[in-house]
């Protein structure tokens, strides 16, 4: 069913007489209230609104934040006994509902309130297993609480933002911590992570900081708690590190000898592990039975988290409070939740550092807000360090953010994953949803099994032989694109993809949250159309080429609810389909073009791809000029880059290009240009030879059209000048082979008419002047391998009668021929007819030449065989 026939049976099961077409247009429109007429009840559209922070480092947890407060309020509206509601639609900020009821607008909105702060604290410490995690979804919690203290390994510094969290939930805090520390402590291998176990230990647990403090130092807190804290015996910690029976505990010593062993380098660890389990589950039993037996959420208990509270880390609000301020500038039907008299303090306070939108009531205690940051994001020059500098909404958002992606050390402290992030619409049924998250899951694992078999010396990509471009199909086409996918996350922060479904309406969203990868490949990414189109392509075979992809853009309901199938990077919009096949297009071109298949190459094909897009020709020309130049060019790499050259006009009719009166102008030119020096013998040494230096075929292309991209260039002036050059260089190696005085007539008369053919577009020829001397190479190519590969098929069809060799013979039947394999090569290589009546020329005058060489008397390069 679609969206339009859900919104007009639910009209029709309330007997309103408005049609679907226009509720969805008032959504295209961002209506944010609007009531219909219905017999029955009340019936609104209804808008949920909260705008969204494009700050790279908190714009993820903004997202999340708001599929709590839609899909919340979804629910709500579910269990309300006199409403029925229809989700209609969602984007980041915003999510439709249609909405019948018998109470007031004001009644419902104060039962979406509650329900809203009824699930704030699930908001926070919600842990699924991996198997409910998308059954949380459906409520809008994302992520695991556990998981944010799983990257964590140095204790002097926040894990995660714990200012947002209230006082009220510090016992809950607490207990997460708990159960994670024990359920490491429990594991086969718990002591393989003991930095990550012992960081948490003594940050969550410790009493003081600072000189001999223990909440940054695990061994002094070991060490304080027997002789200070008095809850572990000298004989236990003596025998977990092998300590002498006469240890004193209150002496530094004691910290050292434990700091040693405990990070001692080496497979087998310096303490005894059994002995070492017991102290920390005796100290967590410890720990909690101080704790549980308060009744309040605080109580008196020195282990809960005393430091950070005694400290004023944790938010000296009441839930209440904070939710209030939260939703401060959420609306519900174009109202504000809560008075808006309430904001008016704003303009009196600094705002916050991250946002720029929120009074800055909490101290930046993480990366996003620390003393460095400052620096450059200071409102005032007057404002200290240590002041508040952070709004709420942002720490939630930070906080969302670690608990979706989790953290990383980051040299100075921990800060939040950021994601490459990836929206698409989809209009998919539970069980199709479910087998897309599947299916994303397994193809992304199997990325990161490659990489391990690389590290472990077994690279697939190495296993497969060199596949030239003539060979490809779509199986190759999809290695290509895996090996370079590969090749995008290696080295990344071992940050795990994650699919986010946001269950609601019949067009679902799903976010799609790559890893963060490397600086240089990341920069790139953000502004590469080809690396970009990498990960797009990669998702339509996961999710469908159906609807929507947004990268680099925000999802607008005009474009989602056409249910049109585009990419969408950058705000510029792209045809599936087109952009995919395009893509396509540039993944064979582009490996080609850039020479290295090594495994830190993907960034110089990343580089390659950038300027292909500029200069398509002018790349191809480098990249012979490459090969030329090791002299590498083999017959069957020179197979390999015509068939590239095809695929680059491929790209360039995509673009719009192909067909352009200039670029057919050029193409002419350039083949005319070669023509005429082939026809004076200064071309190439060899007919047709492409083995020789670059120069050779560059040299007088050169001279003509480099004086024309100077401004103000006279062409006549250029075209006089190079034409007696041109002549006499002709001249002095004709005199050498003693030619007649008829032909060398003939070279004036040819010159005469290229001459002549060039005035006619004598302005298109001046203006495109650098494009053709940045493409000269690729031009000479293509002219020199088709009238090499049309003359020999005509010799090789003719090989065996010689009366077929004759000028005259040629001239009579070459065309004709020639043909079937004139027709491969234009749709191989998309060359210009005038080649194939330039190949005839071409034979017509090297005959001699050709026969040796069909008669294996001479090779490529002119040699004797």
């Amino acid at each position: 069913m679609t969206i339009n026939e859900q919104v007009q049976q639910f009209l029709l099961r309330h007997h309103c007489p408005i049609d679907a077409n226009e509720i969805l247009e008032n959504v295209k429109r961002g209506v944010p209230y609007q009531k219909l007429p219905c017999p029955s009840g009340d019936l609104y559209l209804i808008q949920l609104y909260h705008p969204v922070i494009l700050r790279r480092e908190i714009f993820l947890g903004n997202v999340l934040f708001n599929a709590y407060l839609g899909l919340t309020m979804k629910h709500a509206l579910d269990n309300h006994e006199k409403t029925d509601a229809l989700p209609l639609f969602n984007d980041l900020h915003s999510y439709y509902f249609l909405v019948h009821t018998t109470v007031s607008l004001a009644e419902l909105m104060e039962h979406v309130y509650k329900a809203w702060y009824d699930g704030l604290e699930d908001l926070y410490f919600s842990d699924p297993s991996p198997e409910e995690m998308y059954t949380y979804a459906q409520r809008g919690y994302f992520g695991r609480f556990s998981g944010m203290f799983e990257n964590y390994f140095k204790s002097n510094i926040q894990p995660f933002p714990l200012m947002i969290i209230p006082l009220a939930y510090v016992k809950k805090l607490e207990r997460g911590v708990r159960s994670y520390l024990l359920e490491k402590l429990h594991s086969g291998t718990w002591s393989e992570g003991i930095a990550n176990f012992t960081a948490n230990f003594s940050f969550f647990y410790g009493q003081t900081s600072g000189g001999a403090g223990d909440v940054q130092s695990c061994p002094n807190f070991l060490r304080r708690l027997v002789s200070e804290y008095r809850v572990i015996e000298p004989d236990e910690m003596i025998a977990a590190f092998h300590l002498p029976h006469e240890s004193d505990f209150n002496k530094q010593e004691v910290k050292d000898a434990i700091h040693s062993k405990l990070f001692a380098k080496g497979k087998q660890p310096s303490y005894d592990p059994e002995a070492l389990k017991t102290v920390f589950q005796k100290a967590l039993d410890h720990f909690a039975q101080s704790i549980e037996s308060t009744q309040d959420h605080l109580g008196e208990s020195e282990w809960l988290c005393r430091y950070h509270r005694e400290k004023g880390v944790f938010l000296d609000e009441s839930p209440e409070t904070l939710l209030r301020e939260l939703t401060r500038g959420v609306t519900i039907a174009g109202r504000t939740v809560f008075d808006i008299e309430e904001s008016r303090e704003i303009a009196d306070q600094e705002t916050c550092l991250l946002c720029g939108c929120y009074p800055a009531k909490l101290e930046g205690a993480t990366i996003l807000s620390s003393d460095s940051f400052s620096k450059f994001h200071n409102h005032s020059i007057n404002r200290k360090s240590n002041e508040k500098r952070i709004c709420r909404n942002c720490a939630l958002y930070a906080y969302l953010n670690v608990k979706l992606s989790g953290s990383k050390s980051a040299g100075i402290g921990q800060i939040p994953r950021q994601g490459n992030i990836v929206f698409h619409y989809g209009d998919y049924l539970d069980g199709e949803l479910d087998e897309v998250i599947k299916k994303f899951e397994e193809k992304y694992r199997s990325l990161f099994r490659s990489q391990t078999e690389e590290k472990n010396g077994e690279n697939p990509s190495e296993e497969v032989p060199f596949a030239f471009l003539s060979e490809l199909d779509s199986e190759h086409i999809e290695e290509i694109q895996e090996e370079n996918l590969r090749s995008m996350f290696r080295g990344n922060d071992n940050g795990q993809a994650l699919v986010l479904p946001i269950h609601f309406g019949r067009q679902q969203l799903i976010i799609f949250v790559f890893p963060g990868l490397n600086d240089d490949i990341q920069k790139r990414l953000d502004v590469n159309w080809y690396s970009t189109c990498q990960i797009l392509s990669w998702l339509t075979s996961v999710g469908g080429k159906e609807g929507p992809y947004y990268y680099l853009s925000l999802p607008r309901p005009e474009q989602v609810l056409k249910n049109r199938s585009i990419l969408v990077i950058n705000d510029q919009e792209y045809d599936t389909d087109t952009a995919i096949h395009l893509h396509n297009l540039y993944l064979q071109v582009v490996p080609e073009l850039s020479k290295s298949r090594a495994k830190d190459g993907f960034k110089y094909q990343m580089i390659m791809a950038e300027r292909v897009q500029r200069e398509p020709l002018g790349r191809f020309s480098d990249a012979i000029r490459n090969w030329m130049q090791e002299k590498k060019f083999s017959a069957k790499r020179q197979d390999t880059f015509f068939a590239v050259y095809g695929k680059i006009h491929d790209i360039l009719d995509m673009e719009g290009l192909y067909m352009s009166e200039e670029k057919k102008i050029l193409d002419e030119f350039s083949n005319r240009m070669f023509f005429t020096l082939d026809m004076l013998g200064i071309l190439t040494e060899y007919p047709g030879d492409l083995t020789n230096r670059p120069n050779a075929y560059e040299k007088w292309p050169r001279e003509l059209v480099g004086p024309l991209k100077k401004k103000g260039a006279n062409m006549r002036f250029v075209m006089e000048q190079w034409k007696n050059r041109v002549i006499r260089a002709a001249l002095a190696s004709a005199t050498e082979r003693r030619i007649s005085e008829s032909e060398r007539q003939s070279y004036i008369e040819q010159l005469h008419k290229f001459e002549a053919w060039c005035w006619q577009y004598e302005d298109t020829i001046v203006r495109h002047a650098n494009h053709l001397l940045t493409s000269l190479l690729a031009r000479a190519f293509v002219y020199l391998y088709t009238v090499r590969a049309l003359s020999e098929y005509y010799l090789q069809l003719h090989k065996d009668h010689p009366e077929m060799l004759s000028k005259e013979a040629v001239l009579q039947r070459f065309e004709e021929d020639v043909e079937q394999r004139y027709q491969e090569l234009k749709k191989e290589g998309r060359i210009d007819p005038l080649l194939k009546e330039c190949s005839m020329h071409h034979l017509m005058k090297y005959i001699n030449y050709y026969k040796k060489k069909i008669s294996n008397q001479i090779t490529n390069g002119g040699e004797k065989a």
